[in-house]
């Protein structure tokens, strides 16, 4: 089986510079590129398939989880990209959206498993022509 090479670059979007930089702490020193993008600055048009992960992360309960994604990708699909949203908003998988996610505040030790498990699967994920991953 043809496995699409996983990007080594992790999006962090988040409504706040200290919790994005916190979580880019966790993830340490490694093989990723971790970008942030805060929901104040001007959104940026990115190729999702340069992202390997989009995390979502929003320490405001004022702060939607699905608002917070259509300003960055609008068009996301979840066979593109694996997404992981950590808020105090549930965010319902809706129109093809497949979401992972954790409450806000979090346990560290959990955050880690969880981003592990969600790079496993998705670098397991069978290649698909142009469109990205499909389940």
């Amino acid at each position: 089986m043809i496995t699409n090479p996983i990007p080594k670059r992790i999006l962090i979007v988040s409504d706040n510079d200290r919790l994005a930089r916190f979580i880019e702490l966790i993830l340490g020193d490694g093989e990723w590129i971790i970008e942030k993008l805060t929901l104040n600055s001007t959104p940026q048009r990115l190729e999702i398939s340069e992202v390997g992960l989009i995390m979502v992360a929003l320490s405001s309960p004022l702060n939607e989880p699905a608002a917070a994604l259509d300003r960055v990708f609008p068009d996301y699909q979840a066979n593109q990209s694996p997404l992981f949203v950590i808020s105090e908003n549930r965010m319902r998988a809706h129109q093809g959206r497949l979401v992972e996610q954790m409450d806000f505040p979090f346990d560290i030790d959990e955050f880690q498993d969880k981003i592990f498990k969600i790079l496993q699967t998705a670098a397991k994920r069978p290649a698909a022509p142009l469109m990205g991953w499909r389940d």
